[in-house]
């Protein structure tokens, strides 16, 4: 396990500093940036009064264009360039010996040391952020990534002492000085030890994700949070592919330091001069804050604009519209879908048509109000993506887009089933439909419905490559809120099913066969959820008796069964006149 940070993600403890910091010590921790090239980001810091930071230096900040590290204590600051990438894990530590305070990065010194001096810091440890005032901007320093074996030591650590800490997996708790330390979750053989099981208290936009034993940056990176602001859908009607001019966290273009979550976007396979004057739409429900529209392509000064209020503190902001486009006014409710200007080139070069968009912690409109005005990494639901210039498609449940990629909103076109086919559906949770068939070709799709869809269904979306015979029946249940499970006779009459849950970030997982069940073709794999995560699944096997197989988290070992249920004998496949139901009520579907 480590902690994640994302948007207003931190982590507080209750080590003070006064525990540690007037004497010499030493603090390590090991982190993943995840976005290397954005803004400062605190790893460690007061929750309290004075300065102490040690975390991602700012991109834009000295020296500029180059990643890095900084050390901030009291008036002493220093910015460290090192190269880091995103996804990879590194070893920090910084280790006080009388005044100077000197920064390891993979037990590396790095130079010069700094002396500490000036408001020194009073108060706890705080993880991922720094002290912030929320009712003024919500914090605009922030770490983004994953966090992990923090310690503090009440010694000033050699350099050897250092480079075995960083060669070693985890903390264990037997190290020598070790005061406190934090693992987020792991817990080593034979127990926790006192000086790992101090309290942690995680905010909102801070979670602890599983990660290998073995530091696979590979593995590990593909945990990390997919946006954390308000979700959002592409501002452009379905079908219409896009071009991804600029993404999240680019260093060769502008896209980066306190602008480092951004989007610009225009027609794909089309000049440049064909987004000219293209209708764009609100992409999540919320209060229009700002506009202006009053400059004109060439013109030179700012870019008009559109900026809404999606949350607290969260606004999303469209830039580059055309003059006097507007459809909305200060203080509308708008919803997803609503038609809000038409795209231009105010505030960019003259012609450069586009629509530049990003979520934001203060609002175009506010930004000389106070506090410290940065972008915020959010993310689109449901689109399709593709890298060959549109030759390939694939669903994207939830992502950010890279530059280069072609992005659409899919469009609702119905499969072709076979007459008498089914279509069987669940409610996930209130409000919230899933629908499941197989096609004449025996493709498996599922589309979806919740009211936050103005523009109706969407779907229909093949279910991670399942196969069945023609029109199929796919039978489904939610065991858990938002939590839906299918199940299917493959084309091989084996029983199978996936799986879906919103922290699967990659969409749905399977297939899965379950426990070498097998069946006829087309057969019915009927479920039911008896409690909260826990299912039964019953079939007529290949010998025309009754059988169930079951499932709950505490199954280690997957699946338990097959038990046949009683002697009497049906048609291969048969759905049989009863189907399953839990006994006693249930929220779920």
């Amino acid at each position: 396990m480590a902690l994640t940070c994302s948007w207003r993600g931190f982590a507080d403890t209750d080590l003070d500093f006064a525990e540690f910091f007037n004497a010499d010590h030493t603090v390590v921790v090991r982190f993943m940036p995840q976005y290397p090239h954005a803004y400062l980001g605190p790893i460690l810091s007061v929750n309290g009064t004075g300065i102490y930071m040690i975390g991602q230096g700012a991109y834009q900040n000295p020296p500029a264009s180059q990643t890095k590290l900084a050390l901030q204590v009291g008036s002493a600051q220093q910015n460290y360039p090192l190269s880091l990438t995103a996804g990879n894990w590194y070893h920090l530590a910084v280790v006080r010996s009388g005044a100077n305070l000197t920064l390891y990065l993979n037990a590396q010194a790095a130079a010069p040391a700094v002396s500490v001096s000036g408001p020194t810091p009073a108060g706890k440890v705080r993880i991922g952020k720094d002290t912030f005032n929320p009712s003024l901007d919500a914090g605009g320093a922030q770490f983004y990534g994953f966090v992990d074996d923090v310690g503090v030591f009440t010694t000033a650590l050699s350099a050897s002492a250092i480079a075995s800490l960083a060669a070693a997996p985890r903390l264990t708790g037997s190290e020598q000085g070790l005061l406190a330390g934090y693992v987020f979750g792991y817990v080593p053989t034979g127990g926790l030890p006192r000086r790992l099981a101090r309290p942690l208290t995680l905010s909102a936009g801070a979670t602890l994700r599983g990660v290998s034993n073995t530091r696979d940056a590979a593995a590990d990176r593909q945990q990390l949070p997919v946006g954390a602001g308000t979700l959002m859908h592409l501002p452009f009607p379905q079908g219409q592919s896009l071009f991804v001019i600029q993404g999240f966290d680019d260093p060769t273009g502008s896209h980066r330091g306190i602008a480092a979550f951004c989007w610009d976007l225009m027609l794909a396979g089309q000049p440049q001069s064909a987004s000219n004057g293209i209708p764009f739409f609100a992409a999540a429900s919320g209060t229009v804050d700002f506009v202006k529209q009053d400059n004109f392509s060439g013109g030179a000064g700012p870019a008009n604009v559109i900026s809404i209020k999606e949350a607290d503190h969260e606004f999303c902001d469209y830039l580059h519209l055309r003059q006097n486009s507007a459809a909305v006014t200060k203080g509308a409710q708008v919803a997803f879908g609503t038609a809000l200007a038409d795209v231009g080139d105010t505030g960019a070069a003259q012609g450069a048509f586009h629509l530049h968009m990003a979520v934001t912690n203060l609002g175009e409109g506010n930004k000389s109000s106070g506090g410290t005005f940065v972008t915020i990494p959010s993310a689109f639901l449901d689109y399709q993506a593709a890298d060959d210039q549109g030759s390939t498609w694939r669903h994207v449940s939830k992502g950010t887009s890279t530059v280069g990629q072609w992005i659409r909103r899919p469009e609702l076109i119905s499969p072709r089933v076979p007459g008498r086919a089914y279509v069987n559906a669940v409610s996930r949770s209130a409000d919230k439909l899933d629908v499941f068939l197989t096609d004449s070709n025996g493709v498996i799709f599922t589309a979806a419905w919740q009211p936050e869809f103005v523009d109706w269904w969407h779907g229909w979306w093949e279910l991670r490559g399942g196969r069945a015979a023609s029109g199929a029946p796919v039978h489904c249940v939610a065991r858990n809120l938002d939590k839906v499970d299918v199940f299917v006779s493959g084309t091989d009459a084996s029983v199978y099913t996936a799986a879906w849950e919103p922290a699967f970030t990659d969409w749905w997982h399977g297939w899965w066969g379950v426990k070498g069940g097998r069946t006829a073709l087309s057969a019915h794999v009927t479920a039911v959820s008896r409690s909260a995560d826990k299912l039964d699944v019953f079939v007529v096997g290949t010998d025309g008796q009754v059988y169930t197989a079951a499932w709950e988290p505490t199954f280690a070992d997957g699946w338990h069964g097959w038990w046949r249920m009683a002697t009497s004998k049906f048609r291969k496949g048969h759905p049989s006149t009863w189907s399953p139901a839990a006994r006693t009520s249930s929220t779920y579907s």
